[in-house]
C-alpha cells in the first residue's frame, strides 16, 4: 500500500513528538479511507514511537477535519511558546546568575587589590618612619660625637693653658 511506504522516509529514530496528517479524503471511498488509517495507526504504534497516535484526516475541498487540525497545530504551538517561554526564563536566569558571579568575582578582586594597595602603602610609611628614625639617630649620635669632640678640645686647650702657665710660672 503507498501510505506504508511512504511512511519510510519518516526516520524512526525521531525524539520530538510528531503528527501524521492524511490529505485529500475527499478523494478516496471511505471504506478505503479507513482501512488505510487503520493500517497506518497499527505502523505508527508498533515501529514510531514519536508519532502522536491519533492521525488527522483533512481535505482542502471538503474543509473535513481542517478545524481539528488547526486545533493540533495551535496545541503544538502552545506548547513550543511554552517551552521557548520556560527556556528563555531559564537562560535569563543564568545569565543573571553569571552576571552575579561576574560581579562578586571582581569586587572581591577589587577589595583585594585595595587591601593590596593599603599594605602596600603601609609598608612604605613604615620604611619612611624606620628611614627618619634612623637618620635622626644618625643626627643624634653626630651631635654627640661633635659634642664629645669640642669637649675634648676644651680641655686639651684648658689643659695647654695651664701647661704653658705653669711653664711660666716657672720661668719667672
Amino acid at each position: 500500500m503507498q501510505t506504508l511506504t511512504n511512511l519510510s522516509i519518516v526516520p524512526q529514530s525521531i525524539k520530538a513528538p510528531y503528527q501524521l496528517v492524511m490529505t485529500k479524503s475527499d478523494v478516496v471511498l471511505p471504506s478505503d479511507l479507513a482501512k488505510r488509517a487503520t493500517l497506518l495507526k497499527q505502523e505508527l504504534e508498533s515501529s514510531f514511537k514519536s508519532a502522536i497516535p491519533n492521525i488527522i484526516i483533512v481535505s482542502a475541498k471538503t474543509k473535513h477535519g481542517i478545524s481539528q487540525l488547526r486545533s493540533q497545530l495551535l496545541g503544538f504551538a502552545a506548547v513550543k511558546v511554552h517551552t521557548n517561554e520556560t527556556s528563555k526564563q531559564k537562560e535569563s536566569e543564568t545569565t543573571i546568575k553569571q552576571q552575579e558571579k561576574e560581579s562578586s568575582s571582581k569586587q572581591k578582586k577589587s577589595e583585594t587589590s585595595t587591601k593590596q594597595k593599603e599594605s602596600e602603602a603601609s609598608a612604605k610609611q613604615k620604611k619612611i618612619e624606620t628611614s627618619s628614625k634612623q637618620k635622626e639617630s644618625e643626627a643624634s649620635n653626630k651631635q654627640k660625637k661633635n659634642e664629645g669632640k669640642q669637649k675634648k678640645g676644651e680641655s686639651s686647650s684648658t689643659s695647654k693653658k695651664s701647661k704653658s702657665e705653669k711653664k711660666e710660672k716657672r720661668s719667672r
